[in-house]
């Protein structure tokens, strides 16, 4: 399972995209990943990424850095410089003993 560690620090990154149930590839690269937020029993953090391809939310298998075809639901949330921005929200229950 991928978590925060995969992209904690990674800014700047880039990955490859294919949407569930397709052949064609987009790019995209990681411009931030929040803090890790522990609250009611959940972690979740926040990815923010820019592209020129990707323009309809959905799942996405991401390839790159330390990923090799991860599904990961990705949202476009504006545009603007020539470039699309996405963005990739993720809640897990806390483990009661792990340090985040």
């Amino acid at each position: 399972m991928i978590g925060h560690g995969n992209f904690a620090g990674r800014e700047g990154t880039r990955y490859t995209a294919v949407a569930a149930g397709s052949t064609e590839t987009a790019e995209l690269e990681l411009t931030g990943c929040s803090e890790l937020l522990v609250s009611g029993g959940y972690v979740s953090f926040t990815l923010s990424f820019i592209s020129t391809q990707i323009t309809a939310q959905g799942t996405y298998l991401l390839t790159g850095g330390d990923l090799d075809g991860e599904p990961v639901f990705i949202v476009p949330v504006a545009s603007g410089e020539g470039h699309i921005q996405l963005q990739a929200v993720f809640t897990q229950p806390a483990p009661p003993t792990e340090e985040y």
